[in-house]
C-alpha cells in the first residue's frame, strides 16, 4: 500500500532521486501517412454513410469483426494509413492503397477493450477528417455475450411503422426527445449495436440486448445538429430507411421560470454510471412569446443538463432537461438552468447498491481501475489502489503527516505544503513498474484529492474525487487526469 507515499517520503527527506528510463511515447504522433490524397465524406463534421459493425461491450476485447466503414473521395491514388483518437479504451485504424480515384470505401478496424458503457465520439486524425459515434453496452464476460440476429420491418425499402419523436430544426442540436422507434424481428436473442448513416448533420444510434425472439421495437436516439432543411434519409446497417423532416427554426421564444412549482427530478443517479433517457428534469415556465428555446445548466460532478425545443403557444408550459454525462462521485450537487430566475435543483448521486470503483480520465481516455481494488485508512493516511485488467495500475493517496485523515481537500505536495497533501501514481505498463507517472514538487501544476465522505460505522466506506497533472520520472512529459472518482469499502 501507499506506493507513491514511499516516493514522496524519499523526496521530502532524501532530497531528489531520479531514475532514468525510456520516455513515454506520445501515442498521438504519426497517426496518418501514405502517398494518397483523399477526403472523408462529411468532413469536417459527421462522417457520411457510416457503417458500424460488431458488438461493443465493456470488458470484451475488439476483434476483426469490429469495423467502421467510411466513404472517401480519392483525388490521388496511392497508399494510406490513418487512425482515430483513443476513447473508452479503444481506437480504430485503417491501412491500404487506392488503385483508382473517385468515391470508394475504407474499413477501419477497432483495437482495444472498452471500459465504460455509453456513447463515444471518434474522429479520424488525418487531414480532411470526420467523426462518428459508437455505442457501448454492458459486457457479460467472455467476449461480451451473444450477438443478436434480427431484421428490420420493411427492409430493404422504407421502414414499416417507423415512429420519429421530437422536433427537428436547422441549427438546433438534438436532445433526449429526438428518437425514432423501429419494428424489428429478432431470430437470435443477444446484444445489438445499431448506427445509421449521417444525413444533413444528424444520425441515430441504439444499443442494448434483445432478451427474447420475435417482433419487438428498438429505439434509436438522435445525435448531432441539423445543418440544412428538408428530408434527412437515415438507414441503419442492413436495415430499412426512414425520413426525418428538418424545418427552419422559428424565432426565439420568451418565457419566465415558475419556481413556485418545484422541478421534478426523474430517474436513478449513480456515481460511475452514465445518465440516459430516463434521467430527466421537468421545470415549469410561463411562455409570453411562442418560439424556440435552448436551456443548459452549469457542470457539477461531471454532469450538465440541457433541453431545447419550441413553444407552440403562450401560457404555462414545461422545459425538460436531460443528460448523457457520467457522474464522478456520490453526494449532493446543485444545478441552475440558464437565464434569469432559473429554478435551481439538487441531484443526489448514490453508490449503485454498494459497488466500489476507482476511475478517471487520463489524456481524454476513460479508464476503470477496478481489478484487485483495495484500500487502507490509518490515522495519518488513506490509500485506494486498483488495476486496469493486467496492464496498468493507479494508486491515490491522501496524507496528513501530523494529523488525522478526514473529509476535505488534499492538494499536492510542495515545499510549503508538506504536512497535508494528496498524490497519485499511474503505471501504464505493469511489466515496466519503474516507468511511472506521478505528482511532483518540481512542477507548478495543480493536483488535489478530495475525500467527500467517510462512514462513521463499520463497514467503513470512503468516497472522493481527484484531478490534476502527473509527470514522468524526468518531469519532462505530462499527462492530464480529470473526472477522477472512487468508492472503496475498507
Amino acid at each position: 500500500m501507499f506506493k507513491h507515499l514511499r516516493t514522496t517520503v524519499f523526496s521530502v527527506f532524501l532530497l531528489t532521486f531520479f531514475i532514468s528510463c525510456q520516455k513515454d511515447i506520445d501515442s498521438s504522433a504519426g497517426l496518418s501517412s501514405g502517398t494518397a490524397v483523399f477526403a472523408l465524406d462529411g468532413a469536417p463534421s459527421g462522417c457520411a454513410s457510416t457503417t458500424v459493425s460488431g458488438v461493443y461491450a465493456t470488458g470484451a476485447a475488439l476483434s476483426t469483426g469490429n469495423t467502421v466503414t467510411l466513404t472517401v473521395d480519392v483525388q490521388v491514388k496511392g497508399t494510406y494509413a490513418f487512425r482515430t483518437n483513443s476513447a473508452n479504451g479503444i481506437y480504430f485504424a485503417a491501412a491500404g492503397s487506392f488503385s483508382s480515384t473517385g468515391s470508394q470505401t475504407v474499413v477501419l478496424t477497432g483495437v482495444g477493450t472498452p471500459v465504460s458503457v455509453g456513447n463515444y465520439t471518434y474522429a479520424t486524425t488525418n487531414k480532411n477528417a470526420c467523426n462518428f459515434n459508437v455505442a457501448f453496452t454492458t459486457g457479460t464476460g467472455g467476449g461480451g455475450g451473444t450477438t443478436a440476429v434480427f431484421s428490420y420491418a420493411g427492409a430493404p425499402g422504407n421502414c414499416t411503422g417507423a415512429t420519429p419523436s421530437g422536433t427537428y430544426f436547422n441549427g438546433v442540436a438534438l436532445g433526449a426527445s429526438n428518437f425514432v422507434d423501429l419494428t424489428v424481428n429478432v431470430t437470435t436473442a443477444g446484444a445489438y449495436n445499431i448506427t445509421t448513416n449521417s444525413s444533413k448533420g444528424i444520425s441515430f444510434i441504439g444499443t442494448g440486448v434483445f432478451t427474447t425472439t420475435g417482433t419487438t421495437t428498438v429505439r434509436l436516439t438522435g445525435q448531432g445538429t441539423p445543418n440544412a432543411t428538408g428530408a434527412a434519409i437515415l438507414t441503419p446497417t442492413g436495415g430499412c430507411s426512414f425520413s426525418i423532416t428538418i424545418g427552419t427554426a422559428p424565432s426565439a421564444g420568451v418565457f419566465t421560470y415558475n419556481c413556485t412549482i418545484p422541478p421534478i427530478v426523474a430517474g436513478t443517479y449513480t456515481a460511475g454510471t452514465a445518465l440516459n433517457a430516463t434521467n430527466t428534469i421537468v421545470i415549469a415556465v410561463n411562455v409570453t412569446t411562442a418560439g424556440s428555446y435552448s436551456v443548459t445548466t452549469g457542470s457539477a460532478n461531471g454532469v450538465s443538463f440541457s433541453g431545447s425545443g419550441v413553444f407552440a403557444a403562450t401560457g404555462p408550459n414545461v422545459i425538460t432537461l436531460s443528460s448523457t454525462s457520467n457522474p464522478n462521485a456520490v453526494g449532493l450537487f446543485s444545478y441552475t438552468p440558464s437565464g434569469a430566475g432559473g429554478c435551481a435543483f439538487n441531484i443526489t448521486y448514490g453508490t449503485g447498491g454498494g459497488g466500489d470503483f476507482l476511475k478517471c480520465t487520463i489524456d481524454g481516455v476513460v479508464i476503470n481501475f477496478n481489478t484487485g481494488l483495495t484500500g487502507t485508512l490509518v490515522p495519518n493516511a488513506f490509500n485506494v489502489d486498483g488495476d486496469f485488467g493486467t496492464t496498468s495500475n493507479l494508486s491515490v493517496d491522501a496524507i496528513d503527516l501530523f494529523g488525522t485523515v478526514t473529509t476535505g481537500t488534499y492538494n499536492k505536495f510542495t515545499l510549503t505544503n508538506f504536512a497535508r497533501f494528496g498524490d497519485l501514481t499511474y503505471t501504464p505498463n505493469l511489466a515496466l513498474p519503474l516507468e511511472t507517472w506521478s505528482t511532483t514538487p518540481a512542477n507548478s501544476n495543480l493536483f488535489s484529492v478530495t475525500i467527500q465522505t467517510i462512514s462513521a460505522t463499520a463497514p467503513i466506506i470512503v468516497t472522493g474525487i481527484f484531478s490534476g497533472d502527473i509527470f514522468d520520472v524526468n518531469d519532462a512529459n505530462k499527462k492530464v487526469v480529470t473526472n477522477g472518482s472512487f468508492r472503496i469499502t475498507l
